[in-house]
């Protein structure tokens, strides 16, 4: 008889490996988003809501993790909350590290990507945040 540890190693082995890329994408994301909520003074799910124009309900849903974001939902979001919940390096950036410390209530908000600090380097010796 199988034990319970099998069965989900069985299971986990045959789940597509983009399935959990997008699982572990998903809920990053989320948790950045329910970071920037603390670190807003008033800032709560109905808020959040009020500020997108959507339901409560709905912003429950795409805070619970497996929902799937748009792009132009993620700007929304952006705006709302003030802060930055992603943030891309520019494309000519091969070899970047881009270093970002966050701080409370996010002193990037608002500003462009390319405002943000870039280290640009060469080879594998990417610096380390402070």
């Amino acid at each position: 008889m199988k034990t319970d540890e099998d069965l989900y190693r069985e299971a986990m082995d045959n789940v597509p490996p983009d399935s959990l890329e997008f699982a572990d994408l998903s809920f990053a994301i989320i948790d950045r988003v329910h970071g920037i909520m603390e670190r807003t003074p008033g800032m709560t799910q109905k808020m959040l809501a009020a500020k997108l124009g959507k339901k409560e309900s709905e912003i429950s849903r795409w805070l619970g993790g497996m929902h799937n974001l748009t792009l132009r939902n993620l700007a929304r979001l952006n705006l709302a909350l003030g802060a930055k919940v992603i943030v891309v390096p520019p494309a000519d950036a091969h070899h970047t590290a881009f270093i970002y410390t966050a701080k409370p209530n996010d002193p990037y908000a608002g500003q462009s990507a390319t405002k943000h600090k870039y280290v640009v380097t060469e080879g594998n010796d990417l610096p380390k945040a402070a």
